[in-house]
């Protein structure tokens, strides 16, 4: 009997073993930015627990409730997810023809629009038309598609990196960083540089006072003597060499975003050492249980023979 319950006991502490393990216990960190309206961050960062076969679409909407954010798709999140609007949380009906996910508690979409230049020539370089003030007429206080530009709207990175794939399509993993980035050119515009150009202050040029030249008497002596005229002394002008040196001003390149946020990848890497020593300790527990249930058949079976 204590056999037995000695068996089902390690037979239990397996099962939670590797219920550990397959529950990938953990967050992902979500946050919404609009960097190329001059805006930051609008919401987040948050970490959103993840729950086993969750995808990105669905961890996203339970980000968005958090920030008091309405959002409008069309699809499910389940299958064919797609972002076209965001909005303020109390903004609860269909727009657009977009189905709507309200929040529990409604709050505001926070965008102050200030496009910097690089990303405004950016986008009148590859869009067939630009208009800056088309979100405060337009759309106001819906933000997505078609806005500003004609290639506008949201699209989003794991980990630094853009994926090209809907977003119920998309799976996290514990310490994954999801971000929704606001675009203006389809995405292409996330690595630009918005940092403005710093230009160099110029100096004024000065110039030294010229001092007038003392004349020599143009008079000659009465009488002749033997000592040399004296000559007057004359003072020969002198000017200060003028000009400041003018600096050019600092241009910004545009260049590739190379500091992404990543992902923690210590804590990653740790979470997923802790997940696999779970997987093979439970592999070993139900690898000692099974052979003791046979070592034990078979001596009942040896027992039965000798009777």
């Amino acid at each position: 009997m204590k056999r037995a319950a000695a068996l089902l006991l390690l037979f239990c502490l397996s099962l939670f073993s590797l219920s550990f393990a397959a529950a990938g216990e953990g967050t992902a960190r979500v946050s919404v930015e609009a960097k190329v309206l001059g805006a930051g961050t609008l919401a987040g960062p948050f970490d959103v627990p993840l729950r086993e076969g969750e995808n990105a679409a669905e961890a996203l909407l339970r980000a968005l409730d958090e920030a008091g954010l309405s959002a409008f798709y069309s699809g499910t999140p389940e299958a064919d997810f797609y972002l076209a609007y965001l909005s303020d949380g109390d903004r609860t009906a269909p727009y657009a023809g977009y189905a709507c996910a309200a929040p529990e508690t409604p709050g505001r979409l926070r965008l102050n629009v200030e496009i910097p230049p690089a990303a405004e020539a950016f986008a009148k370089e590859r869009c067939d038309w630009f208009q800056e003030d088309d979100y405060e007429e337009n759309f106001a206080p819906y933000l997505g598609e078609f806005c500003f530009t004609n290639l506008s709207g949201w699209v989003y990175t794991v980990n630094g990196v853009k994926r090209n794939v809907s977003l119920s399509d998309c799976r996290l993993a514990p310490g994954d960083v999801l971000t929704l980035h606001y675009t203006l050119v389809l995405g292409d515009d996330l690595g630009l540089d918005l940092t403005p150009p710093t230009e160099a202050p110029t100096e004024a040029p000065t110039e030294a006072p010229t001092e007038a030249p003392t004349e020599a008497p143009t008079e000659a002596p009465t009488e002749p003597t033997t000592e040399p005229p004296t000559e007057a002394p004359t003072a020969t002008p002198t000017k200060a060499t003028t000009g400041a040196v003018t600096e050019a001003p600092t241009e910004a390149v545009t260049q590739p975003v190379t500091g992404a946020p990543q992902a923690p990848g210590d804590a990653r890497t740790n979470r997923r050492a802790l997940r696999s020593a779970a997987l093979i300790f439970a592999a070993a527990i139900i690898l000692a249980a099974a052979a003791i249930l046979f070592h034990r058949q078979k001596s009942l079976n040896i027992k039965e023979k000798k009777k």
